[in-house]
């Protein structure tokens, strides 16, 4: 074995580079969290961005100078591809081409906050992370006036949504302590995280089930929320979140099949004599500001909120047929040969229960009473309190 002295060594790394002139290779990066260039021929329609960096997985940071489409033959067209300063790959986010379909409403991000006594839930819907702060500020002052209490702690991880100058001001001002957790260390803010993966493992199943678009992921996820703070009996003790955090029982009779398919009443455009008087669309939930259903219109491909819904939760393809065949008596065997049934009624034959029948008028003979004289009712005798006073 040969030594060899440190100093004569030369390491070579190889590492996405800001300091570099090629741009030749194209990756799939199933880290990078959105695809990124560095050369502004990529692009085009490219709008610019002040003040956003990304951070690489060595620690370094690269400043975002704008975002395009890309426009490269033999690739294809992707929206919101990130130009960054200085660097020399050009990657393709795994996670963003999965993540690509936006909600109905165009939101793409979705904003938890869990209460940490209670989990009583909050969901908000962004289109972009830069809105966490005034969701979060406006969450944050909802909140403290409906309890008349001054929140004192938040948790969160170290993400540029919330640790930045805004949130940090904010939280000086009100006198709220920001915790974080440790980097790469979820656990540490397990509640939230765990709430996380829970509405999302039920919006799956919600959509998967009724075999609905994607698009309508961020409905299932606020109907998800809306049943968990109502149903799910927090640790520990016998109550919901939502009473925990209310105060009172909450009332789930209203609670209707997600996807299901409903009826909606036309009330909102004019109309003829003979025109139809409702639409077909899709149940997605729950309006938070009124007393309404919030469904999808299939003519007009709205989500709108009303009242006037007729919601079918239960399909009549989905009714198990012995629902609806006829009831044999299990008394009668088919088996008897036709000697043996030839005496019987001929009710019996078929081995089907006759329907009950209800006579509309009794007998005369069956009435107590005179008819002439109307219906009278019992009448109860006179109570004389002042004897009941001198028996006491």
């Amino acid at each position: 074995m040969q030594w060899v002295r440190k100093e004569t060594v030369v390491s070579h790394v190889i590492f996405t580079s800001l300091k570099a002139t090629a741009w030749i290779g194209w990756y799939f990066d199933s880290g990078c969290s959105r695809h990124m260039t560095g050369n502004r021929a990529n692009l085009t329609s490219i709008k610019e961005v002040k003040t956003d960096f990304v951070t690489f997985g060595g620690g370094e940071k690269g400043k975002i100078i704008g975002k395009g489409a890309l426009n490269v033959e033999g690739l294809p067209n992707l929206e919101e591809f990130l130009l960054v300063e200085g660097l020399t790959t050009n990657l393709i986010s795994i996670g963003q081409l999965c993540d690509n379909g936006r909600s109905i409403a165009g939101r793409k991000y979705v904003f938890v906050c869990v209460d940490n006594f209670s989990r009583y839930t909050w969901v908000e819907f962004l289109k972009e992370k830069s809105e966490t702060f005034d969701v979060f500020k406006a969450l944050t002052t909802q909140i403290q006036r409906e309890k008349e209490v001054n929140i004192l702690v938040i948790r969160s991880d170290h993400r540029r949504e919330f640790e930045n100058f805004k949130f940090q001001t904010f939280c000086d001002e009100e006198g709220i302590k920001h915790e974080y957790s440790s980097p790469i260390t979820p656990q540490q803010n397990g509640i939230v995280e765990r709430k996380n993966r829970t509405l999302q493992e039920m919006a799956r199943v919600m959509i998967h089930a009724n075999q609905l678009p994607i698009k309508f992921w961020a409905e299932a996820v606020n109907t998800a929320c809306h049943i968990h703070n109502r149903v799910t009996l927090r640790s520990g003790t016998h109550s919901t979140s939502y009473e925990l955090w209310r105060g009172r029982k909450p009332i789930v009779h209203y609670f209707h099949i997600f996807g299901s398919v409903c009826y909606i009443l036309t009330d909102r455009e004019p109309r003829q004599k003979f025109d139809v008087r409702s639409d077909e669309g899709i149940f997605l939930g729950y309006s938070r500001n009124s007393h309404a259903l919030r469904v999808y219109n299939k003519r007009t491909q709205m989500v709108i909120q009303s009242i006037n819904v007729k919601v079918v939760d239960q399909d009549a393809s989905m009714v198990d047929e012995e629902d609806i065949s006829p009831k044999v008596n299990p008394s009668i065997t088919h088996s008897q040969s036709s000697e043996e049934t030839s005496d019987k009624p001929d009710d019996n034959d078929s081995g089907i229960e006759p329907a009950a029948r209800i006579q509309k008028n009794h007998p005369v003979e069956y009435i107590i009473g005179d008819l002439d004289q109307g219906m009278t009712t019992r009448k109860k005798d006179k109570v004389d309190y002042r004897k009941m006073a001198g028996l006491l």
